[in-house]
């Protein structure tokens, strides 16, 4: 009887299928982590292009740890944060709220896509106003030239003006009326002697009007004197996401309509 080897065959058979598997395995897995970048990467410009369109200033837009890709079955994304550390506002005339820091984050987002309309769950928001970037927004105002100092009382709840290099003094208290921030203007002072406040308020509405309107249909719940400068924190709920007209962030009045899907 002759003795035969045992056939290789079926053992290289089964290592090229382990490795046939672990390479489509491998390339799958590339798919979806470059999938997944070029989601962010879209979705990121798309949002941050949007706001820059609002306002004047870089902003940071930054996605939450869910999967984008996942959007494609769930319809939103879970989370998408929005910073900056100096944005502009104009305001009626020349008018305009400089150095505006914000910290925010959108919840539950359906980005707006062919027919530029989308939604959010939820939001919250804080803006910081520093008192060096509030001196130079209240030069840009009517006879701002003439103010040359602003501090902050965190006991007193008061923003103070200096005027003329102090020969005069205006003290803003900030509050929050009728579902928006204004800044009521008192104890104005010329050479120690006291000024009605009437002229003055007009003049610090001019400014104070750009925090009447806010995003995602939000509303300030409370405002912050601290040594720094002041401090706004706003929250929403539910709101209608655009981008043709309207609604902030993702608004546009002008140019071409942004569409913010993945695919």
């Amino acid at each position: 009887m002759t003795n035969r080897a045992p056939s290789r065959t079926p053992r290289r058979r089964r290592h090229t299928a382990l490795f046939v598997t672990i390479g489509l395995v491998v390339a799958l897995v590339a798919v979806v982590v470059g999938g997944e970048f070029y989601a962010r990467d879209r979705v990121g410009n798309c949002v941050a292009t949007a706001l820059e369109q609002q306002v004047d200033g870089d902003v940071d837009v930054s996605l939450g740890a869910t999967p984008l890709l996942l959007t494609a079955i769930t319809g939103t994304v879970s989370s998408i944060s929005i910073n900056s550390d100096g944005i502009n506002l104009a305001g009626p005339g020349e008018a305009a709220m400089r150095g505006l820091q914000l910290r925010s984050t959108i919840h539950d987002i359906r980005l707006p896509e062919g027919d530029g309309t989308g939604s959010v769950g939820s939001s919250e928001a804080t803006v910081t106003w520093g008192n060096d970037d509030m001196l130079a927004s209240l030069q840009t105002l009517p006879f701002g030239m003439l103010i040359t100092g602003v501090t902050s009382d965190p006991a007193a709840g008061t923003i103070d003006v200096a005027v003329a290099g102090g020969l005069g003094r205006i003290s803003l208290t900030p509050r929050i009326s009728g579902n928006v921030v204004t800044m009521e203007a008192s104890d104005i002072t010329a050479f120690g002697i006291g000024l009605p406040t009437g002229g003055a308020q007009q003049i610090i509405d001019l400014l104070t009007r750009n925090l009447a309107d806010y995003p995602l249909e939000m509303a300030p719940q409370s405002v912050d004197v601290t040594g720094k400068g002041l401090q706004v924190r706003l929250t929403g709920g539910q709101a209608p996401l655009t981008t043709t007209g309207g609604q902030a962030p993702l608004n546009t009045t002008d140019g071409p309509q942004i569409d913010c899907s993945i695919f």
